[in-house]
């Protein structure tokens, strides 16, 4: 099971969602997490990667439950991003001393309603260059009462490149992380992933 890092924050800068808009935090969490600087207006969809981005299409949805893996959990933000489909994270002229610099311009942001439900549209990513990382789309999960914090991330079914024995194991998120796209019948990947909030302290 991988490690997971827990990215601090100080009570004051508490995450808040009201009337349907995400509030970040007053701090930046680690000055780079992704919840600190989540749009205003969001909801459980998104778009990562538009139609122009070259690549294979994938949309990946799924539900957010409270720990015992029943109840959807609401007002949690799932912050999103990947490189592109050659294994670069895509930069598009953002300045570099963005804190967010490093993880490109593919990412996106969902909070759940009452049911729980996310989706996100994106592209299917590719491994880094001359590396043994799998191919991958990080993740971080914001919800009341918890700071931003990793589950592991995204991966794929059959990714040579995979750890022995990864494709049974169930790491921090509660569910599989891994995706097994099918195609459907305009061709476009889709996949899913359930995710569990961790216990509490």
């Amino acid at each position: 099971m991988s490690a997971f890092l827990l990215l601090g924050c100080s009570p004051e800068s508490a995450q808040k969602q009201e009337g349907g808009q995400w509030r970040p935090p007053v701090q930046a969490v680690n000055n780079w997490g992704g919840a600190n600087d989540a749009p205003k207006d969001l909801t459980w969809k998104t778009v990562v990667a538009g139609k122009s981005e070259p690549g294979e299409r994938l949309i990946v949805k799924g539900t957010v439950f409270q720990q015992d893996m029943k109840t959807p959990a609401e007002n949690v933000l799932l912050y999103v991003y990947q490189t592109d489909a050659t294994g670069l994270y895509k930069r598009d002229g953002r300045d570099r001393n963005d804190p967010n610099w490093g993880h490109g311009t593919l990412r996106g942001w969902m909070l759940t309603g009452k049911d729980g439900k996310y989706e996100f549209e994106t592209i299917r990513p590719a491994p880094y260059p001359d590396s043994d990382n799998p191919a991958h789309i990080h993740v971080t999960v914001t919800a009341p009462g918890y700071d931003e914090y990793w589950i592991e991330s995204f991966k794929f079914v059959g990714d040579p490149l995979l750890e022995e024995g990864e494709e049974k194991e169930y790491p921090l998120g509660g569910f599989l992380h891994l995706l097994e796209p099918k195609k459907d019948e305009a061709g476009i990947l889709k996949a899913s992933r359930d995710i569990r909030l961790l216990p509490r302290d």
